[in-house]
């Protein structure tokens, strides 16, 4: 994961990361609910994107301490796996949140 030369690179990438997840968790848990209480559909999209996130932050973490034992340990469907998880969080995010605006609106 990080650059070959310098050892502990992609750590500024990893908080950034985290932090960016951290607040898609947040956003999507708490708009889960309120759309479950006003009876939209989008309440599943949003919450799955928020149990993504989660599993997103702690894969990569994870994946991140045990590249920095071996780096042989980062293995092509490791990074598969965590780039999907990442963008599956966000795209689920922006559809829940596309698909509540848009059933909010249509009442």
């Amino acid at each position: 994961m990080d650059f070959p030369d310098r050892r502990y690179s992609f750590l500024s990438f990893l908080v950034a990361y985290h932090r960016l997840f951290y607040v898609i968790f947040s956003v999507a848990f708490v708009l889960s609910v309120f759309a479950a209480d006003l009876r939209l559909s989008a309440c599943y999209e949003l919450a799955f994107s928020a149990v993504l996130a989660l599993l997103f932050n702690g894969w990569l973490t994870l994946c991140y301490e045990m590249s920095l034992h071996n780096p042989a340990t980062y293995t092509p469907f490791r990074r598969f796996t965590v780039v999907m998880l990442g963008w599956s969080a966000f795209f689920l995010f922006a559809i829940g949140l596309l698909l509540g605006i848009k059933q909010l609106y249509s009442r």
